[in-house]
């Protein structure tokens, strides 16, 4: 499993990675100084994402408003011109620091070629891939964790021990729920919360093999939602 690629997946990594590192300093060697770029790295780059969403949506408004204005209706007022603020940034520790991605990607790297790694370890920082070993189908279980993400998201980080995907399962009242069959981590959970209000969710996940479940369920992880 490499770095990922899409940048919705990278914020969750590096949003998993602010939320965790400290829990793996010692195992990992990290310093202070880590600590604080990668905290800096997932606000920046959450930032820049917002940001961008944000001048999407203005560019759309614009695009209207130069449509209003060059063949809109002459017996109509003209629309209100558009007005473009750009988010401040937010308070950092380091301040701004060129290279995020090439910069975590080491990181990425680091991790699963440390001494000291752990299956259990890596699939907690959204890393591991273990080879299958001596595992049989009946024994196979995921490792997965969950964060919080605004919006109502969920990242949902899990091991693939040389299985092609895993299946999510939610629980927010009495019945499980297949959420997606997703065959990278992290995989970002969209369902939107109950009336909009946070609300506590339980996560399992099961490999799947020809579209089929194998093995043991994860154990059951317990997430609250940020609407």
């Amino acid at each position: 499993m490499a770095f990922p690629r899409k940048r919705v997946e990278i914020n969750a990594l590096l949003q998993l990675w602010k939320d965790r590192f400290l829990t793996h300093q010692a195992r990992y060697g990290l310093t202070s100084e880590q600590i604080r770029q990668v905290s800096d790295d997932a606000d920046v780059y959450n930032h820049l994402l917002t940001v961008r969403n944000q001048l999407d949506e203005d560019v759309g408004e614009f695009s209207a408003y130069f449509e209003n204005v060059t063949d809109g209706d002459v017996n109509l007022p003209a629309a209100d011109y558009p007005v473009i603020t750009l988010l401040p940034l937010p308070g950092l520790l380091l301040g701004v620091k060129p290279g995020i991605i090439p910069r975590n990607k080491g990181l990425y790297n680091f991790f699963k070629n440390h001494p000291s790694r752990t299956d259990e370890s890596l699939a907690d920082l959204g890393i591991s891939d273990p080879a299958p070993g001596s595992l049989t189908p009946d024994t196979l279980k995921p490792a997965i964790s969950g964060s919080t993400m605004p919006d109502d998201r969920v990242s949902l980080v899990f091991n693939k021990q040389g299985q092609s995907a895993v299946r999510f399962q939610m629980r927010r009242a009495a019945v499980w729920t297949t959420v997606a069959d997703p065959t990278t981590s992290p995989f970002i959970d969209a369902t939107p919360s109950t009336g909009g209000n946070p609300e506590k969710r339980e996560y399992r996940a099961i490999y799947l093999e020809k579209n089929q479940p194998i093995g043991q369920y994860s154990d059951i992880i317990t997430v609250y939602t940020t609407p």
